[in-house]
């Protein structure tokens, strides 16, 4: 299932800050799910730059959740999100690796803001 989920309205952030894909699996090994009453695991797997503060990337994180819930047949409850943070020179775009956030649309920190 493709479906695009809306979600820098929630959390008032760019959408360029946020970069996340997501995936069903219908048949999965998971031990405990029938307990807990899972029937199908979303995967979501999460970028985001290491400038957004704990507050932003929670919301973020619920809000997809919340869109998850809205915008497809899934629940909350089944959804799996796994947050990486981007950190300054441990990325590669727009052919460079980034040493400084405004190379990618965030703040200058040229001086160490």
């Amino acid at each position: 299932m493709s479906v695009w989920i809306p979600c820098s309205g929630a959390t008032g952030l760019p959408e360029s800050f946020v970069t996340y894909y997501w995936q069903s699996f219908d048949e999965i090994y998971c031990p405990g799910c029938e307990k807990a009453g899972i029937d199908t695991v979303v995967f979501i797997d999460l970028y985001t730059p290491a400038f957004i503060t704990r507050e932003e990337r929670r919301r973020i994180m619920i809000s997809i959740a919340d869109a998850i819930d809205k915008h497809t047949p899934f629940p909350k409850k089944d959804v799996y999100l796994h947050t990486h943070i981007a950190e300054k020179d441990q990325l590669f775009i727009n052919g460079g690796i980034v040493t400084n956030w405004s190379q990618v649309g965030g703040p200058d920190d040229a001086n160490g803001k």
